[in-house]
């Protein structure tokens, strides 16, 4: 299955979380902005786009890997809505 996402990585520890639960989930997570794709398990990726604005995410993998990483994310206060 493949999930997208928006989140908002604005602040330090937004930054912190996304990349230890990434770090945690066999989900593969594609990192969007504008025309640049990244590995959202990389950090120097992730840190070259521009984190003031929402990201979009592509979240691929198991069913309930995905919807157990997106309940991580919400209870991190991580998704922008």
């Amino acid at each position: 299955m493949k999930k997208k996402l928006k989140v908002n990585l604005t602040d330090e520890k937004r930054i912190k979380d996304f990349f230890s639960l990434n770090a945690k989930t066999e989900c593969d997570i594609d990192v969007v902005n504008e025309h640049s794709y990244v590995d959202g398990k990389s950090l120097l990726g992730v840190m070259s786009l521009n984190l003031a604005k929402p990201l979009s995410i592509f979240v691929h993998g198991e069913d309930d890997e995905i919807q157990q990483l997106v309940g991580e994310y919400e209870n991190n206060g991580l998704l922008f809505e």
